[in-house]
């Protein structure tokens, strides 16, 4: 996509992460009811990634633009690859937890059109109507069916207690008192996006992970393991044909070639354990769907070996833990 001027379109697809916060600061919100469209939607970070542009509003909507065509799946591959890259950041700034790994769907993604800094259009018809009513926050104002021209909202006024009163008992505003994202983790994650995960084949793998781990938390866990077999299959092959370049690996199954990668040194003895033990699990839901052996520790060592992989292939090293 071409890079904009003050007067182009551009498009962006926006998705909220599963737990609300604000951007860098809080707003001032209790003076004024209608402006409070205008501070939520405020645009507070814009980053440059190897994909095209990352910005986010104060309202915690993070929104990205491309530089080139995608799919519509190759879209949600990326925005799922941003949120746990995300939340992995948030993490190691507050020590803990901070937002909660789900799935980004089509359900989730608000498309807008930006001309020059100003929202131009959005689409908010076919999202999901918890994203729908997040949204929506912007509008408070729209509710009332006032002029700010017709009545007095001078401090102490009825409509200005009014108006504070219906932010405050807002819960889509008071959710967030607390919960305030600094500059710091959005320029981390553009880091990651220029770096370990400037290759789109490792967003792909991100992207897995991040819907394994949601599927894990739900305690999902024959479905978290499916998910994460795609990254650790593809990891395997790869790894195999970095220790023997040139090698035909068409008719190797993943059980030869974890072996033959222990044989090789090229992954540790115990992960090479372990991925068998995970394989062997996978295999029970694959071969076996009403009798599955899939456990929640199949499922957590699987999500350990992904982190694994990803770090000592690209430095990412994840703080998100099953």
């Amino acid at each position: 996509m071409a890079e904009s001027t003050n007067n182009s379109i551009t498009q962006w697809y926006g998705f909220y992460p599963s737990n609300p916060f604000w951007v860098v600061e809080k707003p001032e919100l209790s003076q004024n009811l209608l402006a409070l469209s205008d501070k939520m939607s405020q645009i507070i970070i814009r980053k440059d990634t190897s994909f095209g542009k990352l910005q986010v509003a104060r309202d915690g909507m993070v929104l990205c633009n491309f530089r080139f065509q995608l799919s519509a799946q190759d879209i949600l591959e990326y925005l799922n690859g941003v949120n746990i890259l995300l939340a992995s950041r948030a993490s190691e700034n507050f020590f803990k937890p901070f937002i909660d790994l789900q799935e980004v769907t089509l359900q989730d993604v608000v498309y807008h059109e930006y001309k020059g800094e100003q929202i131009a259009k959005f689409d908010i018809e076919t999202v999901g109507e918890l994203v729908k009513h997040r949204y929506l926050a912007r509008f408070l104002s729209s509710f009332l069916n006032v002029k700010s021209a017709s009545v007095d909202t001078t401090p102490g006024s009825f409509w200005h207690k009014l108006f504070a009163h219906s932010i405050v008992t807002d819960k889509r505003i008071s959710s967030r008192t607390d919960r305030v994202m600094p500059e710091s983790v959005f320029d981390l994650v553009a880091s990651d996006l220029n770096s370990g995960a400037k290759d789109f084949t490792i967003v792909q793998l991100l992207s897995a992970l991040n819907k394994s781990m949601e599927q894990y938390t739900q305690a999902n866990y024959d479905m978290s393991l499916i998910y994460s077999w795609f990254v650790i299959e593809a990891y395997l092959f790869k790894l195999y044909e970095k220790a023997k370049p040139g090698e035909n690996t068409e008719e190797m199954s993943s059980s030869d070639a974890i072996r033959r990668l222990k044989e090789f040194k090229a992954i540790p003895y115990q992960i090479g354990n372990d991925l068998h033990t995970i394989r062997i699990a996978r295999n029970s839901i694959v071969h076996n769907k009403f009798d599955s052996k899939a456990q929640p520790e199949h499922a957590a060592m699987a999500i350990e070996a992904i982190k694994e992989f990803i770090k000592r292939d690209t430095g990412l090293n994840l703080s998100v833990n099953a």
